[in-house]
């Protein structure tokens, strides 16, 4: 039994909570929600699901076997082709969506809203190690003190995306604006 705190940033272990509840049943799970344009924004230019990734230009990420292209281990079963045809922007709200959709449902997360904690990093790392019942060291602090919003352009023209996909990202988003108060951390 794992007796010590483990954190990872992978948003694509969402779907998998259940799973990681079996092994480590008292786990607390925080899942920092970022608003869906800056993650396909920032996606897109890392090339993550670009037609190159695709090609096995870029990257070196585990993907499932026996198609033409490199395609990523989350998407279902049964969509491989049609992730294929997508262009990419729609494949990085595609990924995003698949991530998050569940959340809106979930009873055992504490949701981290991103933007509200840029807002004043160290009051609000304060409230979530609160709420999970730990404190931070002097380490930490400092951590929290280099944080800063980036500079970059995180848009994304939310029309390039197919109406489907448009339609179950603007939902998901009206959904995680209004998340309980007692999921996100105020």
């Amino acid at each position: 039994m794992l007796d010590r705190r483990l954190a990872f940033k992978m948003p694509e272990m969402l779907p998998q909570l259940d799973r990681l509840k079996m092994y480590y049943p008292n786990m607390t799970s925080l899942v920092m929600l970022r608003r869906p344009e800056s993650v396909i924004s920032s996606v897109m230019k890392k090339g993550w699901y670009s037609d190159d990734q695709m090609q096995g230009i870029n990257g070196e990420f585990i993907f499932k076997t026996g198609y033409s292209k490199r395609i990523p281990p989350w998407v279902p079963d049964g969509m491989e082709e049609k992730y294929i045809a997508m262009p990419e922007v729609e494949r990085a709200a595609f990924c995003y969506i698949l991530q998050y959709e569940n959340l809106i449902s979930r009873k055992d997360c504490v949701v981290v809203d991103y933007d509200k904690m840029m807002l004043d990093p160290y009051n609000y790392f304060s409230a979530v190690c609160e709420r999970i019942g730990c404190s931070f060291g002097s380490l930490t602090n400092e951590i929290i003190q280099s944080i800063r919003e980036p500079s970059k352009d995180r848009s994304v023209e939310v029309n390039m995306i197919t109406p489907e996909y448009r339609q179950k990202y603007l939902t998901f988003m009206r959904h995680a604006e209004r998340l309980p108060s007692d999921k996100r951390l105020l």
